[in-house]
């Protein structure tokens, strides 16, 4: 199933139940003129003509979901035809975000959707504001990578360096050609920004890879916190210590006791790793006040925890594997459920149908669980069901 916004997924039931709870439809016509606004901003160009497509169907699906809301809380939009509405928003909305996440040109972002903006309006299908809203933040990050590298260009080869010179030369020719773009409309113009962004591009993009591969050996696997263990390790002063203290550590703290699915461990695996991680998370929290006086106890308690999360990547179910076969549907609801994006009236009407008719034993077994986990609200109840769909396809 298409995981939905949770405000959404909450009013759904609601609405199921005969009690519609105008806190969530107040809090989604909210939320809606967010996801407007990303809309908006991201349709001033397109990839291709199917995306153009998909892109200009956004607003209306949009509309058509907001009426829906409202007529929910006046009692005129039953739960199936607002889980209807949801669906169809958001599988739109998620095949425009996976389209713009994707790289075409360049492994930079802001470079890569300039790009992207510019041949869109060298084949009639962007206006020229689409470049222009986008020249500065690619100007900002050819000049943010450029101080990230300066200070480091003398560790590098003679031929690494140059082609680093000649990658930002042609950065700063392509800006100033956007620059004047943004004056004449020439099409020429244009065209000769994006050659000299596009190879520029490319070759710079090899430092901020390089880099990451420099760090793998010594990167901390630890969500969240992980990058700023690493500048401790090197840079042991108090600003990333309060900075680790005051927001890296309670954001932490945030996902472990918010984070629905179980990790997506096996339910026989689950309890003593979560207890194991929980309990190290503890011991993290504790050594903390004595980075200075003993750091040994401190980066033992990190360690400990860096393990506790590499057995627990280890240790998670391949749900890709069901997410990719003829079980797929039945997969991505339960990944829903767990994450809190499905409604628990799409459980409902996935029982009815998985009841109906002639099915397999392991069906049967997957709308009892599915009854079982509405009736106590038990995620390993969930986690359970995703075993049983992996053995299928085992």
């Amino acid at each position: 199933m298409q995981p939905l916004d949770p405000v959404l997924v909450k009013l759904i039931d609601s609405v199921d139940l005969g009690d519609p709870d105008r806190k969530s439809g107040e809090r989604w016509l909210r939320r809606s003129a967010e996801y407007r606004s990303v809309i908006g901003l991201s349709s001033d160009y397109s990839l291709n003509e199917k995306e153009a497509e998909r892109l200009a169907e956004l607003p209306g699906l949009l509309n058509k979901l907001d009426q829906c809301v409202d007529a929910s809380l006046q009692g005129g939009c039953d739960a199936e035809t607002l889980l209807i509405a949801s669906i169809r928003f958001f599988t739109r909305y998620s095949e425009m975000t996976a389209d713009r996440e994707e790289t075409f040109f360049v492994e930079i972002p802001v470079f890569d959707q300039l790009l992207c903006a510019g041949k869109a309006v060298l084949e009639n299908r962007a206006k020229p504001q689409a470049v222009s809203n986008r020249v500065e933040g690619c100007e900002k990050e050819a000049d943010r990578l450029r101080a990230l590298y300066s200070p480091h260009a003398q560790s590098f080869p003679e031929p690494f360096q140059k082609s680093m010179e000649e990658g930002f030369e042609l950065l700063s020719g392509a800006i100033e050609l956007f620059r004047a773009y943004g004056d004449t409309a020439d099409l020429q113009t244009l065209d000769q920004a994006l050659t000299k962004l596009n190879r520029g591009g490319q070759m710079v993009a090899v430092f901020p890879n390089t880099v990451r591969e420099m760090q793998r050996e010594h990167r901390r696997h630890i969500p969240l916190i992980g990058s700023l263990l690493e500048t401790l390790e090197v840079d042991p002063s108090s600003e990333y210590l309060n900075l680790l203290q005051n927001e890296g550590l309670p954001e932490l703290r945030q996902l472990w006791e918010e984070k629905d699915d179980g990790w997506l461990l096996s339910p026989d695996e689950a309890e003593p790793l979560l207890d194991e991680v929980s309990t190290a998370l503890d011991e993290f929290e504790d050594a903390i006040p004595s980075f200075d006086s003993n750091p040994a106890v401190f980066w033992d308690a990190v360690n400990r925890l860096e393990n506790g999360f590499k057995e627990i990547r280890a240790h998670s179910m391949p749900v890709q594997n069901v997410l990719d076969s003829s079980l797929g549907p039945e997969a991505a609801l339960i990944l829903a459920l767990l994450e809190g994006k499905a409604p628990d009236y799409a459980a409902k009407t996935a029982i009815k149908a998985m009841r109906a008719g002639e099915v397999p034993d392991f069906i049967i077994e997957l709308a009892d669980g599915l009854d079982e986990y509405l009736e106590s609200k038990d995620k390993i109840v969930l986690l359970e069901m995703l075993q049983l769909l992996l053995e299928q396809v085992a």
